[in-house]
C-alpha cells in the first residue's frame, strides 16, 4: 500500500509538470483501481480520455470497472468504444481481449451478442483459446448442445490439458445420453486430473452399463471429496446400483 501511494505521488507530481500527458493520468488512474478506490480510478480513467480519446486501453479499463460495479450500459458503451478504436489499430491482441471482455458482459442478457463477438474473434484467430471457451460455454446455457460439444472438442484441440473443458463436455454427452462418448473423454480426464471427485463421479455415470466398474469410480469419488452434496450425492448413486444388482 505505501508504495502504490509513493506511485500516486509521482504521478501527481509529474501531472503537475506535464498535465497534458494522458498515459500518466491513465497508469495514476490503474493504481487507485489496484488500491479498490474503485470511484477515484473511474475518475482517473476519464481525465486520461478526457486528454486522449482515442485510448482504447482506457476505454476498456473503464468499461471494466463499470461491470465490476454491475452497471452493464455503461460498460458495455466504452467496450464497444474500445473495439472502434482498435478496428482500425493492428494490435490485434487488444482487440481479441476488448471482444472477449466485452462478450463476458452479454453473456447472461445478449447471448447472441455474444456470440457474435466471440466467432469474429475466431474469425481472426482461429485458435483463441478464451473465445472457443467463451463460446462453448454459452452455447450450452443458450441450449445449443450439439454446436456447444463440437466447440469444445474444438478447444480441447488447442488446450488439451484444460481438465475442465473435459468435465464441461462429458456432462453435455451425459445428458445427450452419448455415455461410451463421455466415457472416452473422462479417460484422458482421469489421467490428467487423478484427485478430482467430480471427474470420478461423472465417470461412474459414464460406465452405468457396468454397474461393477461405475460403483468403483463412486466410491473413489467418495474417497477424494470432503464436499457434503457431493457425498450424499454418491451414496445415493451407491445405493441405487445395489438395489438394481
Amino acid at each position: 500500500m505505501h508504495r502504490a501511494c509513493r506511485a500516486i505521488a509521482g504521478y501527481d507530481q509529474a501531472l503537475t509538470l506535464t498535465p497534458r500527458y494522458a498515459y500518466v493520468a491513465y497508469n495514476r488512474a490503474l493504481t487507485l483501481q489496484r488500491m479498490n478506490r474503485a470511484g477515484d480510478a473511474r475518475a482517473g480513467f476519464r481525465d486520461a480520455l478526457s486528454l486522449d480519446p482515442g485510448m482504447a486501453r482506457a476505454h476498456t479499463a473503464l468499461g471494466l470497472s463499470y461491470a465490476l460495479e454491475g452497471d452493464a450500459a455503461r460498460a458495455k458503451t466504452e467496450y464497444m468504444r474500445a473495439i472502434s478504436i482498435l478496428g482500425t489499430s493492428p494490435n490485434v491482441e487488444d482487440e481479441l481481449a476488448v471482444r472477449h471482455d466485452m462478450a463476458l458482459l452479454l453473456v447472461s442478457t445478449e447471448p447472441d451478442a455474444a456470440i457474435e463477438l466471440w466467432n469474429r474473434n475466431l474469425l481472426s484467430r482461429p485458435g483463441d483459446a478464451p473465445s472457443l471457451a467463451g463460446l462453448a460455454r454459452v452455447l450450452e446455457l443458450t441450449g445449443r448442445h450439439a454446436d456447444a460439444i463440437a466447440m469444445y472438442r474444438r478447444l480441447l484441440e488447442v488446450q488439451p490439458g484444460y481438465v475442465g473443458a473435459r468435465i464441461a463436455l462429458a456432462k453435455l454427452l451425459l445428458a445427450e445420453g452419448l455415455l461410451p462418448a463421455a466415457d472416452e473423454v473422462l479417460k484422458i480426464a482421469r489421467r490428467q486430473s487423478p484427485e478430482n471427485a467430480v471427474v470420478w463421479e461423472l465417470s461412474g455415470d459414464a460406465l452405468a452399463a457396468d454397474p461393477l466398474r461405475a460403483a468403483e469410480a463412486y466410491h473413489t469419488a467418495l474417497r477424494l471429496t470432503t464436499e457434503k452434496q457431493q457425498r450424499t450425492r454418491l451414496h445415493n448413486k451407491l445405493n441405487i446400483r445395489i438395489q438394481g444388482k
